[in-house]
């Protein structure tokens, strides 16, 4: 049961009661308001004495590409596709020398106001160039501000000034500042890349020339003639060679296919030797054929006229003899001369050979000759194509010099400023009054969060998770208060509305116990008044059992110590020597002194025995409990009682204190635990019964009421 108790506690602590703070703005709003009042007025001379400042912007758009304005590629090239590409843009824009340039440009460092020179002051100071400008750089980074637009290539740059016309000056000289700068560097990286460019040419020139003499020189020692290359004479000589031979192999074919041809043919046959194409052909041969011919004819028309003794047919054959005679020697004469020319042929086709052999032996000296040529002409041609390349770009550098592109423009210049930006006076008053009133109501809520203490009754359930059964407000000091109280028609109401309370929890109480986490709490008064409350209606005993308390529980009108008291009643002595009755149906039965211990005292069966017959004689026991955090005295009696009520001192002790305090009581299922706030401040009252004696009655009547 106890830890359901604090399980239960906390989940209800858990829920938000914004209760308390509603009561501490109430109580405090006159506080409140006073602060508010206070803070606010504090700051308004400083306020007043505020200098106007005036904000002006500049937009700079960055170029996402180069201006096609020119062939010539530049030397500076940017990649605007890269994601840190606007990034770096922005940075390089705050960067030192751009601030720097803006400061030169606009003359910054001359103006008292940004160089930290008093004009009256100047001789005696006297600060150099650099320690100018690094002052005029401090003050105007502290009213220039730069903000790059997220998705686009805008860049705002915003100047503060008390001058509305400087702040549009200086935002518009710092972009154009960024802008030039850009440029300048762009044509000082192409005018240096020109520079490299220019001696590398005259380098190259140089090397050209060298190479070639060289070339040159080699040609001179080698003996070599340039036609169509180092080698086209040679090769012109082979070709003619070459074809010198295979005409001649050509003709020494020819002359060798007649000359076999003759040595095969029958030297006998001069028909069949007339035939061959080397001889067939010769005019002589043929003249030679055709009187041949021609004297056949004549011969045979002879024979046929005059017969073969006839000396005409003699003559005509002498003559046939003589052309044949002719023809042997004219054959004669045609076979040597083609043995003639075949030997001739031969011997030039030999001859044509070893001069091809010969050719063929230079040539291939020639080949390291020309390797050599071809390196030299290699390192020519090449060194002038790069000479080439690099004067054509040095020439482009040259004209891309001149011409100043940049990558960012001002695209919406700074216009100056109507308004002041900075500072709107009205607007800072009214901000030191909210800031002002929510300090003081944080402050409220800080301390009202923070206070872990038990001020109403309100707080039983969600801090302690006991049931509330009511609130006694902060009666002063009496030595007989109670008294005072349970007269007092309006008092006595909030007692009897606690013992309501009670009832409503739980029915047929029999042993109602009264005790307080700790010490000087209340609780005994709180027994007093609730037994006189219960008198009223039934046959009521207070008993005390507080024996760690050095002051006995006491009623006015009887003794200090009845003799023996519940110690002696437990011992066997008769319940009307030990009872001193208080009033009607309202007895009290002291403690006693002990022995033992109460510890050892409270365990025994005796003990059990005695309440038993006490409660068999009272209609209702009311016990004064020992305090709860002192001893386990407490939680032996909570074997013996119906129900338990827990007086709390309102505004003494934590809620994490008492917590655990009341987690020691072993809380039986059937026994009801509640609680009584003590001593509650008049605004903390939240019972029905307390607020009707507020309002109908009042401390004052009761200090009568004790008077009289």
């Amino acid at each position: 049961m106890t830890i359901s108790l604090i399980a239960q506690s906390a989940n209800v602590e858990s829920r938000t009661d914004f209760a308390p703070f509603f009561r501490a703005f109430r109580k405090h709003v006159l506080k409140i308001a006073l602060i508010t009042m206070v803070l606010t007025v504090v700051p308004v001379p400083f306020i007043a004495k505020m200098t106007a400042k005036y904000l002006a912007t500049a937009t700079v758009l960055i170029k996402a590409q180069a201006d096609n304005a020119t062939p010539i590629d530049p030397v500076d090239h940017y990649d605007s596709t890269r994601p840190p590409y606007y990034e770096t843009q922005y940075n390089l824009m705050q960067s030192r020398v751009v601030l720097e340039r803006a400061v030169r440009d606009m003359h910054l460092d001359k103006n008292p106001r940004f160089n930290g020179v008093d004009p009256d002051k100047a001789e005696i100071q006297k600060p150099s160039d650099q320690e100018r400008i690094n002052h005029a750089l401090q003050v105007l980074s502290r009213g220039l501000t730069f903000t790059i637009v997220r998705q686009t290539q805008l860049i705002y740059i915003s100047y503060k000034s008390e001058s509305a016309v400087e702040s549009a000056q200086i935002a518009n000289g710092v972009a154009r500042a960024f802008i030039q700068y850009s440029v300048d560097q762009k044509v000082k990286k192409t005018a240096q890349a020109q520079a490299w460019n220019t001696q590398q040419v005259q380098k190259l020139k140089k090397q050209l020339t060298d190479k070639k003499q060289q070339l040159k020189q080699f040609l001179d020692d080698k003996g070599l003639l340039m036609f169509h290359g180092i080698d086209g004479l040679e090769n012109e000589k082979m070709g003619l060679i070459t074809n010198k031979l295979s005409d001649a192999k050509e003709r020494r074919l020819a002359a060798q296919a007649a000359y076999e041809t003759m040595l095969n043919t029958d030297s006998s046959s001069v028909s069949t030797f007339a035939s061959l194409p080397e001889i067939a052909d010769h005019a002589q041969l043929q003249d030679l054929r055709a009187a041949l011919t021609q004297a056949k004819r004549k011969l045979y028309e002879l024979q046929r006229l005059y017969g073969p003794k006839h000396q005409k047919v003699l003559a005509a054959s002498a003559e046939i003899q003589a052309i044949e005679s002719q023809s042997r020697a004219l054959f004669a004469e045609l076979k040597e001369r083609i043995t003639k020319k075949y030997q001739e042929a031969k011997i030039k086709e030999q001859r044509y050979q070893a001069l091809l052999r010969e050719q063929t032996q230079q040539f291939r000296a020639l080949v390291e000759k020309r390797n050599q040529y071809n390196d030299l002409m290699t390192e020519i041609d090449k060194t002038e194509e790069l000479y080439k390349t690099l004067l054509k770009r040095s020439k482009e550098q040259g004209l891309a010099a001149q011409y100043r592109e940049p990558d960012a423009i001002l695209y919406d210049p700074a216009a100056v400023p109507v308004k002041p930006q900075k500072q709107n006076k009205k607007l800072l008053i009214v901000m030191a009054f909210v800031l002002s009133l929510v300090l003081s109501v944080l402050v409220i809520v800080v301390m009202t969060a923070m206070d872990r203490r038990i001020a109403g009754m309100n707080q039983l359930r969600t801090r302690l998770g006991l049931i509330p059964v009511g609130d006694v407000p902060l009666f002063d000091k009496h030595s007989d208060w109670v008294n005072v109280v349970s007269r007092h028609p309006h008092a006595a109401e909030i007692i009897h509305g606690i013992q309501t309370a009670i009832d409503f929890c739980k029915r047929d109480i029999k042993v109602l116990g009264i005790a307080s986490c700790f010490p000087h709490e209340g609780a005994s008064s709180i027994a007093r008044l609730i037994a006189r409350s219960v008198a009223r209606k039934k046959s009521t005993l207070i008993l005390d059992l507080d024996y760690r308390h050095s002051t006995p529980l006491n009623e006015p009108g009887t003794k200090a110590e009845n003799p023996g008291g519940f110690a002696a009643f437990v011992s066997g002595a008769s319940l009307s020597t030990v009872v001193s009755p208080v009033e009607k149906n309202l007895d009290l039965l002291t403690r006693g002194e002990l022995t033992d211990s109460p510890l050892i005292f409270f365990d025994t069966q005796a003990f059990t025995s005695a309440l038993d017959s006490l409660a068999q004689s009272y209609e209702q026991l009311i016990i004064n409990m020992p305090v709860i955090e002192q001893s386990k005295d407490s939680q032996l009696l909570m074997r013996v009682l119906d129900s338990l009520v827990v007086v709390v001192k309102a505004n003494q002790y934590s809620a994490p204190n008492l917590q655990k305090v009341i987690a020691k009581l072993p809380i039986r299922e059937n026994q009801a635990v509640v609680g009584v706030v003590n001593q509650v401040k008049d605004d903390d009252l939240l019972s029905e019964e307390s607020r009707q004696f507020m309002a109908k009655s009042n401390i004052a009547d009761l200090e009568r009421m004790a008077q009289r």
